[in-house]
């Protein structure tokens, strides 16, 4: 693969996804979390989700299944997030002249 449209290349691997079929029509778990933190008036916020299809019979397994998940996506996206609210912060105090 061309890197960034260069002579360089780089290896791609490729990860192996097991895809599953559905009999009948899955049942639908969403499982979703906005993070909004703010200091000093500003805020940086998201929203992690997931919409995780299952048989009825398993919405329970499959519900602790997405909070698991996007509870792990929000712990990794929790540091970037604090470093791009703490330099907003810097930017407004730098605009003030403080």
């Amino acid at each position: 693969m061309k890197v960034n449209g260069t002579d360089e290349t780089s290896e791609v691997t490729q990860e192996v996804i097991e895809v599953r079929k559905f009999a009948t029509t899955p049942a639908m778990i969403r499982f979703d979390q906005k993070i909004n933190p703010s200091r000093e008036y500003q805020s940086c916020g998201y929203t992690i989700g997931i919409d995780l299809p299952c048989y009825v019979e398993e919405i329970e397994q499959g519900f602790d299944k997405a909070k698991e998940f996007v509870l792990a996506k929000s712990r990794e996206l929790f540091k970037k997030n604090e470093e791009v609210l703490g330099k907003l912060v810097e930017m407004k105090r730098s605009a003030e002249g403080r």
